[in-house]
Formats: structure tokens, sequence, C-alpha cells
């Protein structure tokens, strides 16, 4: 049956004078009725789908390169709207990089190979930074503004929504200001050693501190990132050499250029150091690992005769020796090694490699022995025949997860931290160079997570003086220790490997933590890539609330806290939406999240979603409906506060949080704060599971739907305005020939058309 509801001219509903909002004959009747209001509209659900494309640059080394591939992957299965492209530098290449990125197969990921540059390069630390914005800055310029104009060309094309750049690549920030796109940082390495870096930088610009006096000295610094004192002599030599200082300082504060940092790690490994880092800067860091690369099945077919051995081996007999892709010892200090493994009575794996001949200056890396018995001490092999293994380079990931392996002897470089955490393989820590020492310092004294063989060991290649000799006696000791079955190191790196894995599922915090990024950052490119399920899908129905105040509106410290009162007080799970909100009190309880921009379309339709904070603007207002959500009105601007009259004392589908609340920016006197107590008892009120109001949003939510089925109020009222529409077209075009006849068509004199 169709409505055909005779009007002379468009009414506007008195609750919607400001804009043109959309209501259904359910939700209005008695305003309908007075005015003869045809409603033409229903709730409108809707999301605008754009798509965006990361450009990612990292170094051309394996342990930088494989770690950003592995989080384009991470960010490419999060937003199926998402396209990566990562640009290859011929920047000191490596082989391995090559062949790696021969055997992906992600899809929405491309390689382009930017050509080698035809300026000479500065081989030395000091004009790294510059150096590198002068031979590669124009090739990533032009391939960046390759990608510019074919997305503004070609229809539907993804949109360059930024650069995503290794620590080392800060220079390109530069570039992405001058593209108008922002830079975001990945740190391959962890929080603690960012904060190190900051405090460092703050040393040199803010206090005038001159590094170089500490080179030799043992001296204690308090670092906010660290909870005990560190000492001068695990500073890495990069930093106290006049020569490679000035590169780290700009590439530091090229950290502070960036848009935000993620970082390679998880908050339950480095909860203290996070912390410190957003107390201590309002730049974003998200923490996103760990980031491994796990799929080894290539290296372990090439490596079968090492992967047989450990076959051969007992469960979690094997201490497994590597010291990363730039580790390796000289004749005497082999000696001893062989000597402290011999002694331990312990199996063994050992990755032994020849140091790079000086000539090849203090980059070079170690090579594989022809003959490793000619370093090793006489007899060595026979005696330990059986027991150990000696190989060249070592296929690390598929070692440390095999069931043989207990005990890893290690550099403590960041990634191999990672991969010993995630295998559950404790670590005895003898770091070489870089950040390993700082990296050993908190895994042993601050996390109990490895013992120590000697943390303040260096041989970096930077350091002219004599190279300490560690003693087979320190190195056994070392070794029983890591290798003790039942000790407090080995139940706590258990504990935390399965926390780390934990971190990745979804509703993990890394997880959580990469979509808050793409959200907070980017999420105004792929606003339909939310998806529904999110990090609610673990929280029980209907339990968390959902706050979402208008983007526009800008919150005050002192309303930001009463906010955060009234959450907390609740002990209801939130997802909140506040520029400037402290992420740490409600996340500390474990019962809410924080986000940025908000697919709040997708949320209120969870399961999960039981109440909604809300300003009351009418389009959401309609999908509160629609969903069954009750709200709790705090209005802001506008009609707003109207909206929540007509919804608390009208129709009695919602609570009142504060319904004349005013912040529009349009008075000059002073905002009003509303109390915690009064936030409180808002959120109490609309999570009341038995509420008459609750009750009253379910009737209505089906009624919403019925207004757009055949026959409901909306559609037949579309219906009629349609038919409406047509007669008037038709008395205009036929009136003089005297086809119309009062208010119908005569389908006979229109053929072709089927008239009502």
């Amino acid at each position: 049956m169709i409505v055909q509801t005779k009007f002379h001219a468009f009414k506007t509903c008195t609750t919607c004078t400001i804009c043109h909002h959309s209501t259904f004959s359910g939700l209005h009747s008695s305003i309908l009725s007075t005015f003869f209001i045809v409603s033409v509209a229903c709730p409108v659900l809707y999301q605008m789908v754009m798509k965006a494309e990361l450009v990612f640059i990292p170094m051309p080394r394996m342990g930088h390169f494989v770690s950003m591939v592995q989080l384009a992957k991470l960010l490419l299965d999060l937003h199926p709207n998402l396209s990566i492209t990562v640009f290859m530098m011929k920047l000191n290449p490596d082989a391995k990089v090559a062949a790696y990125v021969h055997s992906l197969t992600a899809t929405r990921m491309k390689f382009i190979d930017l050509p080698p540059p035809e300026t000479h390069e500065d081989g030395s630390l000091s004009n790294f930074a510059t150096t590198l914005l002068q031979t590669h800055g124009p090739l990533v310029k032009q391939a960046a503004t390759n990608i510019v104009q074919y997305s503004t060309s070609v229809l539907d094309s993804p949109r360059l929504a930024g650069f995503v750049l290794d620590i080392f690549l800060t220079p390109f920030i530069e570039l992405g200001n001058e593209l108008g796109v922002p830079s975001y940082v990945f740190y391959t390495s962890g929080a603690a050693f960012l904060g190190f870096q900051l405090y460092v930088l703050d040393l040199h610009d803010e206090q005038n501190v001159n590094i170089f006096e500490f080179k030799d000295s043992d001296t204690d610094f308090t670092i906010p990132s660290y909870l005990n004192p560190v000492s001068s002599k695990l500073f890495p030599t990069v930093m106290l050499e006049p020569e490679s200082f000035p590169m780290v300082i700009t590439l530091t504060r090229g950290l502070r250029k960036a848009k935000g940092i993620m970082i390679n790690t998880f908050w339950e490994l480095e909860s203290h150091a996070i912390s410190s880092l957003s107390d201590a800067s309002a730049l974003p860091v998200y923490p996103v690992g760990p980031i491994l690369n796990l799929e080894s099945e290539t290296e372990v077919h090439q490596s079968s005769d090492i992967m047989k051995w450990l076959d051969e081996q007992p469960p979690s007999s094997v201490v497994f020796l590597c010291f990363g892709s730039g580790g390796s010892f000289n004749g005497d200090q082999v000696k001893e090694i062989a000597f402290a493994l011999e002694q331990s009575g312990h199996r063994f794996l050992w990755s032994l490699r020849q140091p790079p001949h000086p000539s090849k200056g203090p980059r070079a890396s170690p090579t594989d022995y022809d003959d490793a018995s000619e370093v090793l001490p006489e007899g060595f092999l026979d005696r330990t025949h059986g027991i150990g293994k000696i190989i060249g380079w070592a296929p690390q990931v598929a070692i440390l997860g095999h069931p043989a392996t207990g005990g890893f002897v290690s550099h403590c470089g960041w990634n191999s931290t990672l991969e010993s955490i995630w295998f559950e393989v404790p670590i005895a820590a003898w770091p070489v160079y870089a950040e390993q020492q700082l990296n050993a310092f908190e895994l042993v004294m601050e996390l109990g997570l490895a013992v120590e063989i000697k943390m303040d060991y260096k041989r970096d290649g930077m350091d002219s003086g004599e190279i300490e000799i560690v003693s087979a006696k320190t190195i056994e000791k070392g070794i029983r220790s890591v290798m003790d079955e039942g000790s407090d190191v080995r139940r706590r790196v258990k504990e935390m490997s399965e926390k780390s894995r934990k971190a990745l599922m979804n509703a993990g915090s890394s997880h959580s933590t990469l979509r808050d990024f793409w959200e907070d950052r980017l999420g105004g490119y792929v606003v339909a890539s939310a998806n529904p399920n999110g990090s609610l899908g673990t929280y029980p129905h209907p339990q968390p609330r959902y706050w979402c105040s208008w983007p526009r509106v800008r919150r005050d410290r002192a309303f930001v806290r009463e906010s955060e009162l009234g959450v907390t007080s609740r002990g209801a799970r939130a997802s909140s939406l506040c520029d400037g909100y402290c992420r740490q009190q409600v996340g500390r309880l474990g019962i809410g999240k924080i986000i940025g921009w908000a697919p709040q379309v997708a949320i209120l339709g969870h399961p999960a979603t039981g109440g909604f904070v809300s300003h009351c603007g009418w389009n959401s207002t309609l999908e509160s409906i629609w969903f069954g959500v009750p709200i709790a009105a705090w209005p802001v601007y506008a009609e707003q506060q109207l909206n929540a009259f007509e919804l608390v004392r009208e129709l009695g589908l919602a609570v009142e949080i504060k319904m004349d609340y005013r912040k529009d920016g349009m008075d000059s006197g002073e905002i009003e704060i509303v109390s915690a107590k009064t936030i409180e008892k808002g959120i109490r009120s609309v999570m009341e599971e038995g509420s008459d109001v609750r009750k009253r949003v379910k009737e209505m939510s089906e009624k919403s739907r019925k207004a757009l089925m055949n026959a409901g109020s909306s559609h037949s009222t579309l219906r009629g305005l349609v038919d409406d529409v047509m007669n008037n077209m038709f008395t205009k075009n036929y009136q003089a020939d005297g086809i119309l006849a009062n208010n119908s068509l005569d389908p006979t004199k229109c053929p072709g058309m089927h008239c009502s």
C-alpha cells in the first residue's frame, strides 16, 4: 500500500533546524502530525572509503630491513584498503636483502629499486646525515613524487598517506614535509635505549654537557627509561667518539620531528621505559612488537645438517653461541670460549666466524672459516665429538625454535633478544658493540631475563686500545648459570614468552597499539577499513561503554582529569576518544581502551558495546537507536542541547550527564568543568542493564528498522513523496495536452510508463 501525503511546502522538524538531519515517524510522530512533515529520510549509516599508501624506507641491512617488512605485513593485515611501497636504496647493499625480497609473496606490497646515486658517497660517520640527503634525497623524492602524481591522475588509486622511516633515515623527514605528508619512524631497538638517546640529546642540547668526558670513566647516570643507575662504561662507543657523535645527535634530533615512533617492543616487556617516554615527551610512541621474521623454512632447508644434529639432542640440553652478523673474536678469545665449553660439560652449537681483515675497515662483516680447527685448541674437536658442533653462519630463528636449545650465549642485539624471549630461551649476555651493552644491562639488571658473562665488554672496531680477553672461567660460569633448569631467570623468560605471543594476538597490547597508530594518525584515509570486531572482540557482552565527543572539540586538562575519574571510578570497560587523554590510568586497570578517531558505526554495532556517552549529534543519535545502545547525554554545541532534551525528557531514550553544557568556541566566559561525580552517575545509569531507558531504546531500535522495510513508515512516506513529485512533473508537462486528470495518470495515454 502506498501512502500519498498532501502538503503545500516542506518544513523542517523543530529539533533539526541547524542541519538537514534524518528522522522516522516512530521517533517523531507527534511533531510530524503537528506540522504535516513528510519524513523523506531515514537512519543513514555510511562510511567513506578512501585508499591509502604508505612508503617504507628501510636501511638495506637484514636486521633492519626484515623487521620493517614484517611491520608492513602487520599493517596490511589490519587494513584491507592500505597498500605499501618499499623503497630499496643502494646504500651498502646486502645480497641477503635481495634474496629475502625475492622470496616474499605479500599482496598490496611492492618494492621499488632506487637507482644508484650519481654523486660519490662520503664514508665518514660525521657526515652521514648530510651525505644521505645529498646522494639519496633526490632519488627518494622523485620516486615519492611519481606516486603522488599517479594517485592524482588515476581514479580510485591510493593516496600517499606518509613515510615510515628507519631510525637511521630521519633526514628524509624533510622530504616528507616538502611533499606535505607526515613521517613516522620505526625504531628497531628497545624503548629503554630510545629513552637513553633522548636523554643524551638533552644533555648535549639543553645542559651543554660534554659527553666525551665520560669515555673512560665509570660515572653513574639516572636515566628515566631505566630503573637503576646506568654506568657510562655501558654507553655505546659511537656516542663517545668525536667522529661519530654528530651523526647520533643529528639522527636523534630527527626523531623529534617525526609524527610518531613505532617501537619494536611490547608493553609487558618494557612498561617502565614506555611510560617514561610517554611522560617525558609529547611525541607519540607506539610499542608494536615483537616484530620478528619467523619464516625460516628456506634457512632450515639449506642448513639441514644443523637441524638434523639438533634433532638427535635431548630437550633443552644445547647451549647455542652466536654473536650476530658483526660478531667475531680473535684467536686468543676463541680458545678461551672453547676451554669454557669443554669444562662446562654442556652440549653446544657454536657459530664461529672469522674476523674481517683490518684492510677492509671497521664496517666489514665476518666470514666463515675454511677450516675452524686452525683457530681452536689442539684436539678440541676430537674431545667434544658427539656433544658439540661448530658451524659458520647460523639459521638463528630455526635454532632458537628447536626444542633441543636450552640456552643462548648472545651479543644481545635487539632482534636476537626478542627472538630468545619468543622461544623461551634464556640469554647469557656478552654484548659486543652498538647499544648491546645497554640491552644486556636491561635484560640482566632491570628485567631478570638474562645472566651475565661480561656486560661491559666492547669490541666495535672504533677503539684503538688493547682488546680485553674474557677468561674461560667467567664464560663457563655464565654457561652453567644460563643452563640451570630450575632458575628464576628461566621461569621469568617462559612467562615473558607467553606475554610476547599474546601481545600480537587480537586485542593484545601490541595488536591494539598498532590499530591505535592507524586510527590516531592515519584513520582519516581508510575509514571503511575499520574491523567491527576490533579489540573489543574478547570483552563480555554488553560490558564496554563507548565514549565519543564531537571530533573538532578539544578538551582541556581539567576536563580530561574529571572524565578520567568518572570512568575509572565506575570500573566500566571504556573505549574513549579525547584529545590529550592520559592513556596510562585506564590501561593499567586492564578494563579500557583509548583511541583516536573512532569507527563509530562499527563500535556501536558491536555486541560488546552497552552504552554511549555522546554529544547527541543527530547522526550519532540515530545510529545509537539503530543499534539499541542507550545514550548518556553530554551535548557540546549547535542543536545538541535540544537533541539531548528531547532524548532525555521527551522520549526517555537517554540519561543525562549535563544537558545544558556548552563549549562551542563562541562563549568568552570560563568553561564549565563537569565533575567526576556527575560523569560517574551518568555512566552508572546508562550501563544499568534492566533500566527502562534500555528497554525503550531496544523497542525504538526495532521500530527504526521496520521504518525502512517495505510498507514501513519511512519507506511508505518516501514512496509518497516520489509519487507527488511525479504527479507535479506530469501536471506541468502534460496539462496543456489534456493528458492528466485530477491526481492520477492514465496508463493508456503515457505508454511505456507504469503509473500509480
